[in-house]
């Protein structure tokens, strides 16, 4: 048995149930417009895509409300070159801010910068998000100064599916995958794009084993080891019977804790900052000042999802900080990473001027130094995180 869920951000990890006895019926027949909303608007993309092109094809494909959905929904599971294709049909018939932005991204993910400096330059120059934008796009040359700095590559236990954040536990190499992992009876699909959901896994020398101490029904990850005290912080989707979703709410994330034990791990207390209205996720921990760094999308942040820190004074947190606009924007700012020798975070945000997507940035606290973009080939045209 497969159930379907969807996640409301991709690294963020929150889900809804998606149920088909709530689809909308016409004349006792499925109406594919908004049997394709129902499901994009609950994030379910690859369902809504199958939806649009069935009705696009009835329309013989002239359709300016269908092309505009086909080229959303496209870029919303990261086909970038339909998507281009799709607004190309439709931007000189619908010229909305929210439409150009888009595009504007799509062509920077295909490299198209010139194009998406001119398609973005129409828009308002007000601050924010599209006057970072705007830079970013005007100055792509910038961030290929140091571009022969580092050398990046796979590495040989990738797969087909995603893997990401790779780190040490106890001097074990774990990362995360959605690989898949059968946990119990039921099959979990994560309904955005029909991929398993994100687990722990431990990578050995001659095979791939899953972190099974502490996996769980749903997402698991990013995580952060305290290796003085034996403490795993990990992000995971508050427990949630599947069967017993409610349909249209959000299961948020919280940073779950477990302690090193001689058989496995034991959970210890909940942060007190978690909470079921927002999430929590992302930890980075820095012992020697006993900060902990991690992102929310709580209410009266920057922008989407922004990084706070709280300290820790041997038995109690403090109220998180929000680190400001130096480092958040009106955008989405994820996976934080502290140094602590040298104080400095390293950081993925799309809300400053960059190469398209998510950037990873790096910025020295407590300085009166800026936000620096890592630049290429740390940076691409796509998707850069988990530093």
């Amino acid at each position: 048995m497969k159930f379907f869920i969807f996640l409301s951000f991709v690294f963020l990890g929150v889900f809804h149930s998606v149920n088909a006895q709530d689809l909308p019926l016409k004349d006792g027949q499925l109406n594919y417009l908004k049997k394709g909303d129902y499901f994009y608007e609950n994030k379910a993309f690859t369902k809504a895509l199958k939806a649009y092109k069935k009705g696009f094809s009835k329309k013989n494909g002239d359709s300016l409300e269908y092309i505009i959905r086909l080229a959303e929904v496209n870029r919303q599971l990261h086909d970038f070159t339909t998507a281009e294709y799709f607004y190309s049909l439709v931007v000189d018939r619908n010229s909305s801010k929210e439409t150009l932005y888009n595009y504007a991204e799509v062509l920077a993910a295909n490299q198209k910068y010139d194009r998406a400096q001119a398609i973005i330059s129409t828009l308002d120059d007000e601050p924010g998000i599209v006057a970072d934008r705007k830079k970013g796009y005007n100055s792509v040359e910038n961030y290929y100064s140091d571009s022969l700095a580092y050398s990046v590559g796979p590495v040989d236990f990738n797969s087909e599916k995603s893997d990401f954040f790779a780190s040490t536990i106890a001097d074990q190499l774990v990362f995360i995958s959605s690989r898949g992992f059968k946990k119990n009876a039921f099959t979990l699909i994560d309904a955005r794009d029909e991929s398993n959901f994100l687990d722990l896994y431990i990578c050995q020398p001659d095979t791939i084993l899953p972190f099974i101490e502490t996996n769980d029904a749903l997402n698991q990850g990013p995580f952060h080891y305290i290796a003085d005290t034996e403490e795993l912080l990990i992000t995971e989707n508050y427990p949630q019977s599947v069967k017993n979703a409610d349909r249209g709410k959000e299961n948020t994330l919280m940073i779950n804790r477990y302690i090193k034990n001689d058989n496995g791990w034991d959970q210890g207390d909940p942060l007190p900052f978690n909470n079921r209205n927002y999430s929590v996720a992302h930890p980075s921990y820095d012992q020697e000042r006993q900060l902990l760094y991690f992102v929310s999308n709580k209410p009266g942040g920057k922008g989407g999802t922004d990084i706070y820190r709280s300290a820790y004074d041997g038995s109690d947190w403090s109220e998180p900080e929000n680190l400001g606009e130096k480092i958040n924007t009106a955008g989405d700012e994820l996976f934080p990473f502290i140094d602590p020798t040298t104080n400095t975070l390293y950081f993925s945000s799309n809300g400053f001027g960059g190469l398209g997507g998510l950037d990873i940035y790096r910025i020295v606290l407590n300085s009166e130094s800026e936000t620096y973009n890592l630049g290429f080939p740390m940076n691409s045209s796509k998707d850069d995180f988990a530093f």
